[in-house]
């Protein structure tokens, strides 16, 4: 998750063999030769991927719920036109930069929304509105800052070899679900919504498509765990001994493991500690892992 950069760079590099510097993954991200793309995905959020899996991400959007964000959408001709703005830039735009395509009727709408109001701010949320429903088609990704301007980028212009199939709305929501399975199993259906970021209902789907590929977990009284057939084996072996086996970590805010499952028992066992990391207006801590329990915050 890259709602923050820092932290999802930070998060990035402990999973990333030779553990590559802040600088290395920011050149990833930005650099002519780009690996990484920041855009928009699961729970709403801004998240880091490999642009090979921008495709099913966008693919896959209309099975999720993507925000409560339900007023105030700018229509196809808004998109059309923001889009071929950015389309036609050689640099990436800032919203700013497109607030003379807001029509007069799209920016009355926008005052009277409460993120809006009177002047540029009717305005930001209306360009903002349309770089976040292109993102969400696929059509744009974050790109640098200029000063304090955060631009974006067009998908055609920031990667224009990247292959861009047509794929099946359910088959790349599914391919998903097979992906959470074989990072986060053992799982629940509720896990697996909360971090795609869609309804129950729209989860149990993808796992009924997966039955011949999912087994039944046992897990102490937990219910409904579900994990991938071929990573029993794994799943069942020893964990590893001694701190050389199983070193102390310092997660970041908003780390992958914080965020995979719906229930929070399986990194904080103690009910009355889970607020200390997942604590008011979405802001989730940097902890200490240790033996894949959080045993302390730090800073």
């Amino acid at each position: 998750q890259s709602q923050q950069l820092a932290p999802s760079l930070h998060a990035l590099s402990l999973r990333t063999a030779g553990r590559p510097t802040a600088e290395e993954l920011t050149q990833a991200l930005m650099a002519p030769n780009r690996t990484l793309v920041r855009t928009w995905g699961q729970r709403d959020t801004v998240h880091v991927y490999d642009p090979q899996d921008w495709p099913t991400w966008a693919a896959s959007g209309a099975t999720r719920t993507l925000s409560g964000r339900k007023l105030a959408m700018p229509t196809d001709a808004d998109l059309a036109a923001a889009g071929a703005r950015l389309d036609a830039s050689l640099e990436p735009l800032a919203r700013d930069d497109l607030f003379d395509l807001v029509t007069d009727g799209y920016r009355k709408t926008c005052e009277t929304h409460p993120g809006g109001g009177a002047g540029d701010a009717a305005l930001r949320l209306a360009t903002g509105r349309m770089v976040w429903r292109l993102a969400h088609l696929g059509h744009v990704c974050v790109a640098h800052k200029t000063g304090s301007r955060q631009t974006y980028a067009a998908r055609a212009r920031w990667f224009p070899n990247l292959a861009w199939p047509e794929l099946d709305t359910d088959d790349a929501a599914t391919a998903l679900a097979r992906r959470y399975f074989g990072t986060h199993g053992a799982a629940t259906v509720q896990d697996l919504a909360h971090h795609l970021g869609a309804k129950v209902t729209t989860a149990r789907g993808w796992t009924e498509r997966l039955a011949g590929e999912l087994t039944a977990v046992a897990c102490g009284e937990r219910r409904g765990l579900m994990a991938l057939k071929k990573d029993t084996e794994h799943l069942q072996a020893a964990p590893p001994e001694g701190a050389r086996g199983w070193p102390v970590r310092l997660l970041p805010m908003w780390d992958a493991l914080l965020m995979g499952h719906a229930d929070k028992s399986w990194t904080v066992p103690n009910e009355d500690e889970r607020k200390r990391v997942w604590a008011k207006a979405a802001m989730v801590h940097p902890v200490v892992l240790a033996r894949g329990r959080v045993v302390a915050l730090w800073k």
